[in-house]
């Protein structure tokens, strides 16, 4: 399954049974709530309570991640479909008991001390990256450089000289620790400028050291 560029492997596990009894416990601890969530008008405490299960189910699923838009089409093991809880709609207080309801039928369900877990990450498939560089037939063999500065400012500006070459320039390059290499698209000699662009934007991908200059 592939999801945020990666592709996740899977495994049911039995659940340890520290956790399940902290379940139980705060389950039992959280009866108030229980009985009066299908009649409770305010349903924020209620939510806020059985949402603070989170911490153990994402430690019953610790190698899954939290999805950037919990709407999306997400892998099924137990931290996503924890997050799937959330989706419903109608009016707020119906809505509200609904989301409640799909929490608790997660936290029974576990009683049964079973989960289906991401196993490990298997790699990166397919990235933003990869698609740039075959978009633009860009060489895929390029060495990051740790202590590359690119930045990124108009050329053609009156002010654009000055600024890039007395003061941009001068103030990048005059820091030592490390001792840094600015460049901006017309030090580079490419036959496209929009390659020497995403080159050299992926030259220093693992420091991010980006400047964006405009008036």
């Amino acid at each position: 399954m592939m999801f945020n560029n990666v592709k996740y492997a899977y495994k049911v596990i039995d659940i340890d049974c520290i956790l399940i009894e902290r379940i139980k416990s705060k389950l039992d601890g959280g009866k108030h709530f229980i009985e009066t969530s299908h009649k409770e008008e305010n349903m924020t405490h209620h939510l806020a309570w059985i949402k603070s299960f989170y911490p153990i189910i994402k430690e019953i699923d610790p190698l899954a991640e939290t999805p950037i838009n919990p709407f999306d089409s997400t892998p099924n093991s137990l931290l996503f479909e924890w997050y799937r809880a959330d989706e419903t709609s109608g009016p707020l207080v119906v809505r509200d008991r609904e989301i409640f309801t799909n929490y608790l039928s997660i936290l029974h369900s576990l009683l049964d001390g079973k989960a289906k877990i991401v196993s490990d990450e298997r790699g990166i498939q397919k990235d933003a990256r990869n698609e740039l560089l075959v978009s633009f037939n860009v060489s895929k063999n390029i060495k990051v450089i740790d202590n590359f500065v690119f930045v990124l400012m108009p050329f053609t500006e009156k002010w654009s000289k000055y600024i890039w070459e007395n003061q941009i320039k001068i103030i990048v390059e005059s820091i030592k620790n490390p001792k840094l290499i600015c460049k901006r698209a017309d030090d580079l000699y490419g036959k496209d400028v929009m390659v020497d662009i995403i080159e050299s934007i992926i030259l220093n991908s693992q420091r991010f050291f980006y400047l964006l200059v405009s008036q």
